[in-house]
Parts: structure tokens; C-alpha cells; sequence
């Protein structure tokens, strides 16, 4: 796939110290003092210095790191824009970007961004409980989990095969069968 480049406004190279590259090759020209700020995992990485052609940085110009990231281009936008002063904050996120967002939030410790996950889930608790359930247990957040399980009580089955969902499979099955227990 060939590289592209995100939209404003992560798309000038002049001011920008650091470039996020996407796993769908989207380039997202950032500032290495506001990933610093926002993300403790970013600061840890940033404040190392520049390598050769190591897996975190491959210098592209003398100014400039590229750092890979496992997310794609639409997750690394919408975390972006979260801890970026802009005009046009992201919105309109659904079931699986919230639960990207969240993923992406906790492996690079953006604790405002992984609390704007929290809070997006929220407003899928009553049309999809399972999955908001099974991800707001992975992530500790029992008052979520809590609104998620009363949605899941209505559900007339919770057989592994009729209430199957993949954010299942990041939890332990005690998780499951807890649930299951208070259902029947």
C-alpha cells in the first residue's frame, strides 16, 4: 500500500519532529512535546536517543523520527485529535473504533483518550452489552461493566455460541462465567 498522509492537522511536514506511521501506511506528522505530554509511552520512547534503522525510529530527515505503530490510520486519528488543540475534535466513533481507541489508548498510557474510550463505550452499553462488557471488565471499569451486565441480563440466551464476541477472548473465562452464573 502506498504511503498517504493524514488529514490537518497532521499533515505538515514543516513544523512536525516526529512522524506516527500507521500499519495501513498512513503518515501522521506530529510534535514530539505533545505526544510527550499525552502519553507516557510516547515520552519513554521519544526521550531515547535517535537510533539507526531500529524498530522505533528510521531517520527520514535530520528533524524528523518515524515511529510504527500496530494501529491504522483511522484509531491513530481519532486518539490523535484527542490529545491535540484543534477546531475539529473526532467524533462519530463506532463499536470497533471505541474498542480500538481503547486498546490504543492503554498500550500508549493516554489516560484522557482511554477515558473517551470509556465514555463512547457507554453509549453502546444498551444495543451491544457483550462487547462493552467483556472490554470495560478487561479494563477494570466495573461502574461500566455494571451498566453493560443489566443489558445482558434481557438477552434471552448467553451460550458461548449465541453471545460469541472476539473482546471474549481478552479476558479470563471467569469473566464469562460470572456472568453467566448471575443470568441463570
Amino acid at each position: 500500500t502506498p504511503r498517504t498522509v493524514a488529514k490537518a492537522p497532521f499533515d505538515d511536514p514543516s513544523t512536525a519532529d516526529v512522524i506516527i506511521l500507521t500499519s495501513d501506511n498512513v503518515s501522521f506528522y506530529t510534535h514530539k512535546i505533545i505526544l510527550s505530554i499525552a502519553s507516557p509511552h510516547f515520552k519513554e520512547i521519544l526521550s531515547q536517543p535517535k537510533l539507526r534503522n531500529d524498530e522505533l525510529f528510521s531517520p527520514t530527515k535530520p528533524r524528523e523520527r518515524e515511529i510504527v505503530v500496530e494501529e491504522d490510520g483511522q484509531t491513530m486519528d481519532y486518539v490523535l485529535r484527542l490529545c491535540y488543540p484543534c477546531n475539529n475534535p473526532p467524533s462519530g466513533a463506532t463499536l470497533p473504533l471505541a474498542i480500538q481507541l481503547a486498546c490504543a489508548a492503554d498500550r500508549y498510557k493516554m489516560s484522557d483518550a482511554l477515558l473517551a474510550a470509556k465514555n463512547i463505550l457507554l453509549e453502546y452499553a444498551d444495543a451491544h452489552p457483550l462487547p462493552v462488557y467483556f472490554v470495560a471488565r478487561r479494563y477494570g471499569w466495573d461502574d461500566l461493566a455494571d451498566e453493560a451486565e443489566k443489558e445482558c441480563m434481557r438477552l434471552p440466551s448467553l451460550t458461548a455460541e449465541a453471545c460469541y464476541t472476539e473482546q471474549m477472548e481478552h479476558v479470563n473465562a471467569d469473566v464469562y462465567y460470572e456472568l453467566l452464573g448471575r443470568h441463570y
